[in-house]
């Protein structure tokens, strides 16, 4: 939200779209079945790119499916490169993940070794973030973000 603010965009939140738009929440649509959540997700991702320019957050997942990664191709895509010890720890506090309810670290990596080509594939610019505050890890953010006026590739990254 802070990005979206310092850019003068309007924030989407894919999750809260979902979860708005269905009337249950995320764990309660993985309870339903992973497919049903990514068939909303998929429907969330297209109405919010339909809409005017805004910042939209997408779950980690949005990669999954071929069809949303063709859609973020044509859009300028900031992946927030964690490394898989600081995103365990991250999750790990989170009661909202569903994919990471049992075993967080084995599943997190297994994730994080299946999903990092399609980032890549789909990125414009990359951002590395650790373990900083979210004032420092917005200032890189942006810092990766100035200038930028279209698609790039693996090289505009920081």
């Amino acid at each position: 939200m802070r990005i979206a603010e310092a850019k003068g965009l309007p924030f989407v939140d894919l999750d809260r779209e979902i979860e708005q738009s269905s009337g249950k929440t995320v764990p309660e649509l993985f309870e339903i079945g992973e497919a049903h959540f990514r068939d909303l997700e998929r429907d969330a991702l297209r109405r919010a790119l339909e809409g005017p320019d805004a910042l939209i957050s997408t779950g980690g997942g949005i990669v999954e499916r071929p069809e949303n990664r063709e859609l973020l191709k044509e859009k300028l895509v900031v992946f927030l490169d964690i490394d898989v010890e600081e995103a365990i720890r991250r999750a790990s506090r989170s009661h909202t993940r569903p994919l990471l309810a049992d075993g967080v670290e084995e599943r997190m990596r297994a994730l994080s070794a299946r999903r990092d080509a399609w980032y890549r594939e789909v990125a414009s610019v990359r951002v590395s973030l650790g373990a900083a505050s979210k004032e420092q890890n917005t200032a890189k953010i942006l810092k990766a973000l100035e200038g930028f006026d279209g698609k790039g590739g693996s090289d505009a990254h920081c």
